[in-house]
Parts: structure tokens; C-alpha cells; sequence
């Protein structure tokens, strides 16, 4: 399985209107954490803390704590639903006209799309024949899995910032 809508919902009006609050926050890194480990990186911000590439010790990481200004957030309504444990907890980001490079990450993630366009998609590699198979996440209110133990990238190719809640799921 590389990626399956759940049956996790929330309402997509309400999860793009809540993004809107959190766009300022954004900085060049273009994510924004939304638990952290309180004892680790005290000397910035909590929502800046664990993004872009995992810290070398991110197995250690616990994180327990929701960052302050994430406080009273929407998004807290789709976390207390989840059956699953979690690790890290982002805002993500894709520039404009960009992707990410390809790679491979530690856990299975749960995605929801908060603003994005139908030119939007993930490319996962199949490990039978090398060929990518790419999806497009929608912003329907369903979050959905995805296997990004597997080699993989993100592709925006429109002029508009594309918005994503990623949730790493414990196994």
C-alpha cells in the first residue's frame, strides 16, 4: 500500500480556514511543528523545532508537548481522534514550482491536504520495477496513508503555495 484515503474526516472549510491563522508563522524552512520534545532545542521557538531533515536522534525525540501556538488549534480536533500513537506533528509547505528531493523516511505518515491544487501529487518508486506511481492527495477532509517508507518526493508545479498536515504514525 502506498497510499489509502482513511476514514478519518474533518470538515476541509474549517482545516483551510484554520491554516490561514498559521501562514504568517511559516518561515523559510516551510514547516511549522506542531508538538515538540520540551527537553530538547530550548534555545528556539517550539513550532521551528523539529523541521526539515530529522535530527540524527529523532528516534529519541518524545513528543508530548503541543507547541503554544497551536494551543487552541482545529488541528488538535483531528489529533485527539487518531487511534494511532504519533512522533512528529507538521505544517508542511511546497514552494511554487518546486519539489523535494527523492527519499525515505522513518515512519508511515498521515496526510491531510489543507490547501492544494489538482497538479499537486506525490510519486512513490515501486520497488518491483523502478517506475513511479504518483497521487494526488485531495483536500476532501479525509486524511490518508501514506507509505513514505518508500522511496518518494512531492511535486508542486503551480504558482501557488500547496499545504499539507503530516502526522508520523508509531508502528
Amino acid at each position: 500500500m502506498l497510499y489509502r484515503k482513511t476514514d478519518y474526516y474533518y470538515d476541509p472549510e474549517i482545516l483551510r480556514l484554520e491554516l490561514e491563522k498559521y501562514i504568517p508563522y511559516f518561515n523559510q524552512m516551510d514547516q511549522l511543528s506542531i508538538k515538540f520534545d520540551p527537553h530538547k532545542n530550548l534555545n528556539e521557538l517550539p513550532h521551528y523545532q523539529c523541521i526539515g531533515r530529522s535530527p540524527s536522534d529523532i528516534l529519541d525525540w518524545n513528543f508530548t508537548e503541543i507547541c503554544p501556538i497551536f494551543k487552541n488549534s482545529k488541528f488538535l480536533n483531528i489529533l485527539s481522534n487518531l487511534k494511532e500513537s504519533t512522533k512528529r506533528i507538521r505544517l508542511m509547505r511546497i514552494k511554487p514550482r518546486s519539489c523535494y528531493s527523492f527519499h525515505y523516511d522513518t515512519y508511515r505518515r498521515l496526510h491531510w491536504a489543507l490547501l492544494t491544487f489538482p497538479e499537486c501529487h506525490m510519486s512513490f518508486q515501486s520497488s518491483v520495477n523502478n517506475e513511479f506511481t504518483g497521487f494526488h492527495i485531495p483536500a476532501d477532509g479525509f486524511g490518508y496513508w501514506t507509505d513514505t517508507k518508500i522511496k518518494h518526493t512531492a511535486v508542486n508545479p503551480t504558482m501557488e503555495y500547496r499545504y499539507h498536515l503530516v502526522i508520523d504514525i508509531i508502528e
